[in-house]
């Protein structure tokens, strides 16, 4: 009996204890204030160790792991001299560098994978692309004169022009070029004596009803030995999310022959073009910028703005900028869809004229980084390690840091770029500061 009234006490017990912690628990607690504030959709950019998404989360297995192609790359060698491991299979990289875009299959690329380029890369460096996109927006100030001969409306425009210009003179520099848009190095381009030449009768003519036609630039500036020359430099798009855009410099590409207005290797820069292409050890080819702001300084040509070197630099720069926006909606239009973030190493070919203006050529994508000469060797031998360790500041900053990309900021200074856009702000490059 006595262990019947024990048994019944310990269920009342535990009802009653059972009932009293249901009712504790039904009671609202109220939550204390937070102190951060919501942060912008673009700015929701945790690192990748870091990260509160399962599938941005880098594999342990995968940390540190790099994979290149081609598989000697200068980014594998500075990626070995930093600690990191290459391996054979793309799934198990944490970084992905790849020479040609094409070879990227974008299908098998996980989130949490940080990749040197992004899907839609292809639209700016594309020709006809770039043309469409750049037309009608501030950048356009800087392209020649440009006609798609694939638009019905732009081919006749062409047209027009060309049967109203009176014929050159015998001997007079070419007056056209015309461009296949998926091409690079040089190939695909026709030069013509006169826009008449693209036309059969008063249209275009079949051939060319593909390409681009464009004013060829005569009156430029030539170098002190009197070879054509254009510009190659370099900008990195760092983090799309909030953006971080630099720029940091280049080289002189320069015919291997005088301007004589013969032959086309006299009129175009490209590498390939010239004797020995790519594989070319003449260094009267590739020339340090510090070359040309030499020149600058020294001629100082009637017309010419007091401080000529500064004046250049600065609309370089700008070019780049008013490229880089006129890709911009919404969201950028090269924005990274498969991973949360990526980066890219671009070029940009200008030209300059008599009177210091300044011509967009065309935007590499995938930019080669040849070491044939001393002057591209010195660039590219600085420019691969110091990209590397800028982007991986950006990759491992917390997403709470304040402003946006601070320490890849001053990372990236230090290092010699500089900034042009950073989270939605394009600030006045130093170069044109005082003209």
């Amino acid at each position: 009996m006595g262990a019947l009234r024990r048994l019944v006490a310990a269920g009342t017990t535990a009802a009653l204890t059972c009932i009293a912690l249901a009712a504790f628990y039904q009671l609202e607690v109220p939550e204390a204030p937070s102190t951060l504030q919501p942060l912008p959709k673009h700015q929701l950019r945790p690192p990748v160790r870091a990260a509160k998404h399962h599938d941005r989360q880098v594999p342990p297995t995968a940390q540190r792991h790099f994979y290149s192609q081609p598989r000697a790359s200068h980014t594998g060698a500075a990626l070995l001299k930093r600690g990191w491991r290459q391996t054979q299979k793309p799934e198990e990289a944490e970084l992905l560098w790849y020479q040609r875009k094409q070879l990227i299959d974008w299908g098998r690329v996980q989130k949490w994978q940080l990749v040197n380029h992004v899907r839609r890369e292809r639209d700016i460096g594309h020709k006809r692309n770039l043309a469409q996109r750049l037309r009608d927006t501030p950048a356009q100030r800087w392209v020649p004169e440009t006609y798609d001969l694939s638009d019905a409306k732009q081919a006749a425009a062409f047209a027009k022009v060309a049967l109203s210009e009176t014929a050159p003179a015998p001997g007079a520099p070419p007056g056209w070029l015309v461009k296949r848009p998926g091409t690079d190095g040089g190939k695909g381009i026709e030069l013509l004596h006169e826009a008449r030449d693209a036309l059969d009768g008063t249209r275009v003519k079949r051939t060319f009803k593909d390409r681009l036609a464009q004013r060829y630039v005569s009156d430029l500036l030539l170098t002190p030995d009197g070879r054509k020359f254009d510009l190659r430099v370099y900008w990195v798009v760092a983090s799309f999310r909030p953006e971080l855009l630099l720029y940091y410099g280049g080289t002189l590409r320069v015919s291997a022959s005088n301007f004589t207005g013969e032959g086309k290797g006299t009129h175009l820069t490209n590498a390939a073009q010239q004797k020995g292409g790519h594989a070319s050890n003449d260094e009267s080819t590739r020339r340090p910028l510090q070359a040309l702001w030499d020149q600058l300084g020294t001629e100082q040509r009637a017309g010419w703005p007091a401080d000529p070197a500064a004046y250049v630099d600065c609309h370089i720069r700008k070019t780049v900028q008013d490229v880089w926006r006129a890709y911009e909606n919404d969201e950028h239009l090269l924005g990274p869809r498969e991973t949360h973030d990526a980066f890219i190493l671009l070029g940009l070919d200008v030209m300059i004229d008599a009177k210091l203006n300044v011509y967009l050529s065309e935007v590499q994508s995938g930019c080669g980084l040849p070491t044939n000469t001393k002057a591209v060797r010195d660039v590219v031998t600085k420019l691969v390690p110091d990209l590397l360790d800028v982007v991986l500041k950006v990759k491992d900053a917390t997403y709470l840091e304040t402003p946006p990309h601070a320490s890849a900021v001053k990372l990236a200074e230090a290092r010699g770029f500089e900034v042009l856009a950073n989270n939605g702000e394009t600030p006045e490059p130093r170069a044109c500061r005082g003209l």
